[in-house]
C-alpha cells in the first residue's frame, strides 16, 4: 500500500512512516524542508538502514500535487499538516478560514483529478477544548472549540464529511487525538517544533536540566486543581492511523474516532511521574488562567475500540520515559528554543 503523508517528517508523521515501513507499506513523506524536517529525516533513515522517500513542499501547491500523485499510484493520503491558521493567530476570521479551506481544496481536488479516494485527516480534542463536561467525551460530544487551533480542526471535519455523502467511492477517516506525546525509544524522534515544545513533558524536561520551575495552571475545577489530560504516545497515535487504513481498505468504510487511552491524569500528577524517570525533584510554579479552559479532556475509546479494533498499549510511564530519552538526545536543541 502506497500512502502519501502530508506533514510526513513531523512529530506524529515520522512516527507513522516509519511505522508504515516496518509494515511494508510505501509512505511518502511530504513535508517543508526545515531544520525539524531534516533531522526527521535522518533520524528515520538511521532506523530503517535505507533512505524515507521525501518530497519538499505542501498541500497548498496543486502542481507539486498534480506532479506527486500523478507520477506513480496512490492507495491514500493522510493529511497530517498542522495548517498555516495555526501559525498566524493574529489573522482575521476570514482569512483563517481561507488559510484552512484553500489548500484541503487543492488537495481534494487533486486527488480527485487522480482517482485517490481514501484521505485519513489528522483532528484533535481541541475541538472539545471549551466544554465543562468532565466526563470522558465521545464522538457525539458538543463541539466547543477554545483556540484558533480547534476551530481549524472543526473546518477541516466539515469539509471532508461532506465527502463519502456527495460520492459513495470516498473513504475518510477523523482521527481526533488527545495529547500527544512521548517519542522513539532510541531518541531519534520526537517533539520538534515551537509549539510542541510548549507543551508539558518537553517543558518538564527542561526543567530537570536547568531548574527553572515549569508554570502550571492550578485554579480549574480538579481533584488538584490542574488540568485533566489524555496522555497518549505517539507511537499508539500512528498505529490508530494505521488500523485506519486498514479498515477503510477492508470495510471501505468512513469514521470520525477519538483517539486516546480512556486513562486520566492531571498535570501534577505528571511532574511526580517525570520526576520518577529523572530521578529529580521537579520544580513548578501556580499560575491561573482565564475562564473557558476544559478542566478535564479524556477520551471514550469505546467508538474507535469498535471501528478500528485497535487499543493504545503503551503507559504514561512509557511516555515519561521516551520523552526523557527524546531530550537527552536533543538536549542542546530543546535548551536552544
Amino acid at each position: 500500500m502506497k500512502v502519501l503523508v502530508t506533514g510526513g517528517l513531523g512529530f506524529l508523521g515520522s512516527h507513522l512512516c516509519l511505522l508504515m515501513s516496518q509494515k511494508g507499506m510505501t509512505p511518502v513523506a511530504m513535508d517543508m524542508w526545515d531544520e525539524g524536517t531534516r533531522h526527521h529525516l535522518n533520524g528515520l533513515n538511521t532506523l530503517l538502514g535505507h533512505p524515507t522517500r521525501f518530497v519538499e513542499g505542501w498541500s497548498g501547491d496543486p502542481e507539486l500535487l498534480r506532479r506527486v500523485l500523478g507520477a506513480e499510484r496512490f492507495d491514500a493520503v493522510v493529511h497530517l499538516e498542522p495548517g498555516v491558521a495555526i501559525a498566524r493567530p493574529g489573522d482575521s476570521l476570514d482569512t483563517r478560514i481561507a488559510q484552512t479551506l484553500d489548500p484541503m481544496a487543492c488537495l481534494l481536488n487533486e486527488m480527485e483529478n487522480q482517482g485517490v479516494l481514501q484521505l485519513h485527516v489528522a483532528s484533535s480534542a481541541e475541538v472539545y477544548a471549551g466544554s465543562i463536561d468532565r466526563r470522558p467525551l465521545t464522538e457525539q460530544s458538543v463541539r466547543m472549540p477554545s483556540s484558533p487551533r480547534g476551530v481549524h480542526h472543526i473546518i477541516l471535519e466539515e469539509l471532508v464529511r461532506e465527502l463519502p455523502l456527495l460520492d459513495a467511492a470516498w473513504r475518510v477517516g477523523v482521527y481526533r487525538f488527545f495529547s500527544l506525546a512521548g517519542g522513539h525509544e532510541s531518541g531519534l524522534l520526537g517533539p520538534l517544533d515551537a509549539r510542541e515544545l510548549q507543551q508539558l513533558l518537553p517543558q518538564l524536561c527542561k526543567t530537570a536540566t536547568d531548574g527553572l520551575a515549569t508554570s502550571i495552571r492550578c485554579d480549574l475545577p480538579t481533584e488538584d486543581g490542574s488540568g485533566v489530560h489524555d496522555f497518549i504516545h505517539v507511537e499508539d497515535a500512528a498505529a490508530a492511523i494505521l488500523a485506519g487504513l486498514q479498515t477503510a481498505n477492508t470495510y471501505g468504510d468512513s469514521f470520525t474516532v477519538n483517539v486516546g487511552t480512556g486513562m486520566a491524569t492531571s498535570e501534577l500528577d505528571m511532574v511526580k511521574r517525570m520526576g520518577h524517570t529523572t530521578l529529580r525533584e521537579l520544580a513548578w510554579s501556580r499560575r491561573f488562567g482565564a475562564p473557558g479552559a476544559a478542566p478535564c479532556l479524556v477520551a471514550d475509546m469505546s467508538y474507535a475500540h469498535e471501528v478500528l479494533g485497535w487499543r493504545a498499549r503503551k503507559s504514561v510511564q512509557e511516555i515519561c520515559d521516551t520523552t526523557w530519552a527524546w531530550f537527552l538526545t536533543n538536549q542542546t536543541r530543546v535548551q536552544a528554543t
